[in-house]
């Protein structure tokens, strides 16, 4: 409950601030603001944490720096769409740099689909730049992809979700080829299952 005074004032604080205008506020100033009252909204679950974090992830001057920070703001409420949001604007925000940090962005990705409900989507475009991250972290993501694709379609039920689920596992195979100390061991495992689906597929099971 302390805290949460302390927290309530800091906004009162701001808002007041803000009131008085802040036109002739320096780029570090603004963001600096906008990031403080971030980080209050999000610890007092207010719903004004989401208009929040787009204005700060849209400002253009923004640095993926930046939003990594927003990010570890971000995980700390209790709004699991924030954070998710929160490390897909700092994915796109690294992914626009003209030398991304691959490594952070390889690990936003890993912690994006840990939490997302939308792992399917999230997989395929990490795969466009699976040569690029480290091949541990890369390994993780395939596992999980062909993991999920294969306990899915023992439970899908009709023909969108089969189809989803082995487009996952298909996925998960083909970018098995970047993985050089992994592919052979994934290959082994995963091509016999394939060939199954494939073969239920033909035979229109």
């Amino acid at each position: 409950a302390l805290i949460s005074g302390y927290l309530e004032d800091a906004m009162e604080h701001i808002a007041h601030f803000k009131r008085l205008g802040n036109e002739n506020l320096d780029q570090t100033t603004t963001l600096m603001l906008l990031l403080y009252e971030l980080e209050c909204a999000v610890k007092l679950d207010l719903p004004e944490a989401r208009s929040l974090l787009n204005c700060v992830s849209n400002l253009p001057y923004a640095t993926p720096k930046t939003l990594d920070r927003v990010v570890k703001i971000c995980v700390l409420g209790k709004d699991p769409s924030l954070s998710q949001n929160a490390i897909r604007y700092a994915i796109e925000k690294h992914l626009q740099a003209n030398e991304p940090d691959w490594k952070s962005v390889s690990q936003l990705f890993v912690r994006l689909a840990k939490n997302t409900p939308n792992f399917h989507q999230v997989f395929k475009l990490w795969a466009k730049y699976v040569s690029k991250f480290p091949e541990d972290e890369a390994a993780w993501m395939v596992c999980e992809a062909w993991n999920r694709g294969v306990s899915r379609d023992d439970v899908a039920h009709t023909g969108n979700d089969v189809t989803v689920t082995r487009e996952l596992c298909e996925l998960a195979l083909e970018v098995t080829q970047h993985l050089p100390n992994y592919k052979d061991v994934y290959q082994k495992h995963m091509r016999p299952i394939m060939e199954q689906y494939q073969l239920e597929q033909t035979s229109g099971c």
